[in-house]
């Protein structure tokens, strides 16, 4: 993808994660106290700006279990953009990884009886879209993140705006929320964990 990852269209919650991951006094709630909340913002704790954008795809893939849009034209309703002057290959290997293993998991692997290279044309169809820079920074972030930004659990908040509300946090047990950083990060691991037991060790045993 090159050193700069560029403009990447995102959801308006991730964008507002952004912002206030930059502003060190901003988001205090309006009882703030220093004996009751903690008293440095918990989304200052992000080392870059890209770190939200890559929790928030990497959740899409693990909540959706979908494939990327086939259309590279694809056009998604999200309100804003970010300019990201980094690169993030190691991620993106990554996440292309568990893309190859999703793609496999929907499809199967080739049997004896079947069209093999009508089977191993639509792999490579597949892989060298997902490795196209454009395809990545065009669709499958726009995609994945804006999965992380529909609610869970029928009116449920997202994940997103569960991020966007753990800057601070009572410590008052009867005010602690499901958007405390704890519980944040528990749900993340437990649905990373549901991804690997359903798609990749499923894949696994097939072999």
């Amino acid at each position: 993808m090159g050193k700069k990852l560029g403009n990447i269209q995102i959801p308006k919650e991730l964008e507002e994660i952004i912002k206030e991951s930059s502003a060190e006094e901003s988001g205090k709630p309006a009882d703030f106290d220093e004996n009751e909340y903690n008293l440095k913002n918990f989304l200052t704790e992000f080392d870059r700006l890209i770190d939200p954008v890559i929790v928030g795809l990497f959740f899409g893939l693990y909540k959706s279990r979908e494939l990327p849009p086939d259309d590279p034209e694809t056009k998604f309703d999200l309100e804003s953009s970010y300019e990201f002057g980094v690169d993030i290959e190691e991620y993106r290997g990554i996440f292309n990884n568990l893309l190859l293993c999703l793609w496999v998991h929907k499809n199967g692997f080739p049997s004896k009886s079947g069209d093999l290279s009508k089977y191993r044309k639509r792999l490579y169809d597949f892989t060298k879209k997902i490795l196209d820079d454009d395809y990545f920074k065009g669709v499958i972030i726009p995609f994945y993140t804006k999965k992380a930004a529909e609610p869970t659990g029928g009116r449920g908040r997202s994940f997103l705006a569960r991020i966007k509300g753990s800057g601070y946090v009572s410590y008052k047990k009867e005010k602690i929320s499901m958007a405390s950083p704890e519980f944040i990060s528990k749900e993340f691991v437990d649905i990373q964990k549901e991804f690997g037991d359903h798609i990749i060790k499923q894949l696994s045993k097939k072999v």
